[in-house]
């Protein structure tokens, strides 16, 4: 991606001007576009930052208070998902497809769409 043009709402591309809409994030996401909004309270406390990244992403609640400790419980590394989910010894059954796809996710968005400063970590 060469560079956003926020005036336009277009990312300027070697190969030319694209814009993305509301239905290319449909499609890519399957959120809905149509109706209310989703909206949930995320609690800052590392219990329930535990257990939102045991429920989506299928690992112990152990395994994501030692990931959340290192970093204060308010984000994930990058590192960590691409060290978790980035190898062939992932048994991929129909019960537990979502989670490396959900990592895939958040690895993607937190790294391409939404990255921080640095660069290193998704909130």
């Amino acid at each position: 991606m060469e560079r956003l043009h926020p005036e336009t709402n277009t990312f300027h591309m070697p190969f030319g001007e694209m814009t993305i809409t509301l239905e290319d994030v449909h499609c890519l996401t399957r959120l809905k576009i149509e109706g209310l909004p989703v909206e949930f309270q995320v609690d800052e406390d590392m219990e329930d930052g535990m257990t939102y990244v045991s429920r989506l992403l299928g690992v112990t609640q152990q395994h994501a208070y030692v990931e959340l400790h290192q970093i204060w419980g308010s984000s994930l590394r990058l590192s960590w998902l691409h060290e978790n989910w980035n190898n062939d010894t992932i048994s991929y059954d129909p019960h537990t497809l979502d989670f490396p796809a959900r990592a895939y996710m958040i690895y993607v968005i937190g790294s391409v769409l939404f990255c921080d400063k640095s660069g290193a970590r998704v909130t």
